[in-house]
């Protein structure tokens, strides 16, 4: 079940990314996420666990290169957003992998995967309610974000430098 949804959701991150690029006129572009999600699926399949932030990173770049270009933003938010939940997702069978054959390994993914439901409902809601609200953010709020921001950013940098 872990290895569909990640597959999946890498899939599902290119598509709509290229989608993005092509209703913009962008083909090259286009290709060039899908070559992304193929050269991300293929390193799955080898479990080339490099590649996963690799490519969480080039999704991410052409999602913002398509915010800059003016591309659908609902279209590039859920792809950004279907990509950080592959990147959990292969780290996370990445860790099953490594577990001992007598751990339960169920309930890891269970419980896993109710944390993950609870994410994917709060971010799809997130993602819905900026593409129908349109509020003005002074520069209180612009500040307060931008702490959040860095404060999430160094949280993934935590997580990545205490892995090696």
């Amino acid at each position: 079940m872990t290895r569909i949804a990640l597959f999946f959701f890498v899939a599902l991150s290119a598509v709509l990314t290229a989608i993005a690029y092509s209703i913009g006129g962008e083909l090259i572009l286009a290709l060039a996420a899908l070559i992304i999600g193929a050269f991300w699926t293929l390193s799955l399949v080898r479990r080339w666990n490099w590649v996963t932030p690799v490519s969480l990173f080039g999704g991410c770049i052409l999602a913002v290169a398509g915010f800059i270009l003016d591309l659908s933003p609902f279209l590039l938010t859920a792809a950004c957003f279907s990509a950080l939940l592959a990147w959990d997702l292969a780290d996370f069978t990445h860790r099953l992998s490594l577990a001992a054959p007598d751990d339960n390994t169920s309930s890891i993914e269970r419980d896993h995967w109710l944390w993950l439901a609870v994410v994917i409902f709060a971010g799809m809601a997130a993602v819905i309610a900026a593409q129908t609200l349109r509020v003005k953010f002074t520069f209180e709020w612009m500040g307060g974000l931008l702490i959040f921001a860095v404060w999430g950013v160094g949280r993934v940098m935590d997580k990545l430098l205490r892995k090696q």
